[in-house]
């Protein structure tokens, strides 16, 4: 709202500020638009010294802003891991910690992973059968108990998953919302 150049001094005064706030022992970087990187020992790297740097409003031209921040964090196991799947891993994290109502960070956890990749898949499947036409629209009759005659009909959608069996409405109605094609 106040400007390309604004945005742009807002993200020098950020990075000033995690240079200062880090020693040289742990590496920083931004990554891209608005996400920056930090890289060191959980001693000195982690949520709590983070939202320090944040607490203050940052100066950007004339203007003085506060900042909220959102914080994805994942650890170095034993494994040797390269730096695209600790970036992976890190953004799956921030991305969870943006969903968080309780506090502004999340570390990441392999379950995580698992569970946002059976989300996609469902989701791409979804989406798939939906533009095939494999869905199913059911008609259930709406009784009135004492006259017994049908009084109307109840529409219900159905997603066959292809073995003979259906994927619950509990199931696909959440994907559908999350990806916009409940619409």
């Amino acid at each position: 709202g106040l400007g390309q150049e604004v945005g742009n001094q807002v993200l020098s005064s950020v990075s000033n500020r995690l240079q200062d706030a880090f020693s040289d022992d742990v590496k920083k970087g931004r990554i891209g638009a608005y996400v920056f990187g930090l890289i060191g020992c959980e001693s000195v790297v982690n949520p709590e010294k983070i939202n320090e740097v944040f607490q203050a409003a940052f100066i950007a031209g004339d203007n003085t802003l506060p900042i909220n921040v959102t914080v994805g964090l994942t650890r170095l196991t034993g494994e040797r891991s390269r730096g695209n799947t600790l970036l992976k891993q890190a953004n799956i994290a921030l991305n969870r910690a943006k969903k968080n109502l309780t506090g502004n960070y999340e570390y990441f956890a392999p379950e995580i992973e698992e569970k946002t990749t059976w989300r996609l898949n469902m989701i791409r499947r979804l989406r798939a059968d939906f533009a095939d036409s494999k869905l199913e629209l059911w008609f259930q009759p709406q009784v009135d108990l004492v006259s017994e005659k049908i009084v109307g009909m109840e529409g219900l959608l159905r997603w066959p998953d292809g073995d003979g069996k259906y994927i619950s409405p509990a199931v696909f109605v959440p994907l559908a919302e999350y990806s916009g094609l409940i619409v």
